[in-house]
């Protein structure tokens, strides 16, 4: 609704002077600052990890891009950490390659802390410095399509693994 609020046409008006529209804005207006309880378990999961290693990464998965919005814009409210988002190019809201690349550098050389992102951080991709990486969402595909790619995750070496 946001964004028909910045929209000035005929249609956007209607919609959101109709009475439905507002009883619904009206309701959600509660519910916009409301306990989310995976998200708080993220951050504890989070302030915790970087707690023991204060130069660790951590990479955050969601299945949605609009998740990776939200989880990005709720963790940057932390000022104890730096959070950056990676999404595929798809679509006109996805980014470059030449954005994925960028994105990457800065989070190599630590200028994000957390690195929210799409599926498109699993594939392939070396990140060598991230130390934690918390799934917000069930993973879509089978686990035997993960097996082996603990090295393109950054997770050579020694690695733990818990589930909460």
């Amino acid at each position: 609704m946001r964004n028909l609020e910045d929209e000035d046409t005929r249609a956007s008006s209607l919609f959101l002077n109709h009475d439905e529209t507002k009883k619904l804005r009206k309701l959600m207006k509660g519910v916009e600052g409301s306990h989310n309880p995976k998200l708080e378990k993220v951050v504890e999961i989070l302030q915790r990890h970087f707690c023991g290693r204060p130069r660790g990464r951590a990479m955050v998965f969601a299945e949605y891009r609009d998740t990776v919005d939200f989880l990005t814009e709720k963790l940057n409210e932390y000022p104890n950490m730096a959070v950056g988002k990676f999404i595929g190019q798809a679509g006109s809201e996805g980014m470059t390659q030449k954005e994925q690349k960028k994105t990457l550098e800065r989070f190599e050389r630590a200028e994000f802390d957390v690195l929210v992102s799409t599926s498109i951080g699993e594939e392939g991709i070396d990140v060598p410095s991230t130390s934690l990486v918390v799934f917000y969402e069930p993973v879509p595909q089978p686990l035997e399509e993960y097996r082996g790619r603990e090295e393109p995750r950054g997770t050579a070496g020694r690695a733990r693994s818990r589930c909460w």
